[in-house]
């Protein structure tokens, strides 16, 4: 995936970008599963997602002195609290403009 495009990403998109992200986190969770609940977001949104997540488990290792790994339920738990970017109208809306107006 080289830039930023509003477009659809397909699942495999979706669970290589986790599974990057999962790797870095040494995190013990299911990138299949995530992928199939973050359908409709954006790279920048997995990437908000990811983030949260790291911060959290950064806070309770740091409050309990134990290396906390984050799983499948934390990252669906932040899945569920984080709002897409880009609506599914307005991807609809943009994939209308580029028909409409594409060059031939």
């Amino acid at each position: 995936m080289t830039g930023w495009r509003v477009r659809d990403y397909t699942q495999n998109d979706l669970e290589a970008l986790w599974e990057s992200y999962l790797a870095r986190a040494g995190a013990e969770a299911d990138s299949a599963a995530l992928a199939t609940a973050s359908e409709g977001f954006t790279p920048a949104d997995v990437a908000h997602v990811a983030r949260t997540v790291s911060q959290v488990q950064f806070e309770r290792t740091f409050d309990t002195g134990a290396r906390a790994r984050p799983t499948t339920d934390d990252y669906l738990g932040t899945i569920g609290d984080t709002k897409p970017t880009v609506s599914a109208a307005m991807a609809q809306e943009f994939a209308h403009q580029t028909e409409r107006f594409a060059r031939v």
